[in-house]
């Protein structure tokens, strides 16, 4: 897909800030196993929770929910579907953001726990399978954290690196090209005030 000039911007940009997060956990968790870094290890960590990873990807995941308001409200003319259809699309957002900064999936772990049922990676990975059932995309995401927990557990720190990479960075690199997506689908005008964004 060719994308406008505002849109191939927006990627270039976040993607570049995703690359460098992505580029500075591979840096860590290698130098770990050389030098005790334990406290950036802690702070690059992508399958980690409040961090620097955790923050960008809660970022992404609020600008897309943004550019979905927005285009929602472009959008006025094309009809009441395709209104409700953007305002979907960011609620759908605005909770995985609110769920990458507070970590509500991870609080799923609690019930499980307090059941005694013994689980050989991420305790929440049970009720997150029921409710995964849901999306087909959340399952497979749920899959790979089944794999990252497992293998951390486990102290396998290639398997683990590699399958959070995969995982947050399917989630990350989607964040990105929706963001792109969302832009491109908008007709930019400039005006004597400044700039008008339209709906294409």
């Amino acid at each position: 897909m060719a994308f406008g000039l505002p849109a191939r911007r927006v990627g270039m940009l976040l993607g570049a800030i995703t690359l460098a997060v992505f580029a500075m956990f591979f840096v860590a968790f290698t130098l770990h196993r050389f030098v005790p870094v334990e406290g950036w290890k802690e702070l690059a960590d992508i399958g980690a929770e409040a961090n620097v990873p955790t923050w960008w990807n809660a970022t992404l995941l609020i600008m897309v929910a943004i550019l979905t308001i927005v285009a929602a409200e472009v959008a006025r003319g094309s009809g009441p579907a395709v209104r409700r259809a953007w305002w979907v699309v960011a609620a759908g957002a605005t909770y995985a953001s609110i769920d990458e900064t507070v970590g509500l999936h991870e609080r799923l772990a609690g019930p499980v726990e307090s059941a005694g049922i013994n689980v050989p990676t991420y305790a929440w990975i049970l009720p997150g399978v029921v409710i995964a059932v849901a999306g087909a995309a959340v399952l497979a995401a749920v899959g790979v954290e089944a794999v990252n927990g497992w293998s951390r557990d486990r102290n396998w720190d290639t398997t683990y690196t590699i399958g959070t990479i995969i995982e947050e960075g399917v989630e990350m690199a989607a964040c990105v090209y929706a963001a792109a997506t969302i832009v491109d689908a908008f007709r930019w005008r400039r005006i004597c005030s400044g700039l008008e964004v339209l709906a294409r």
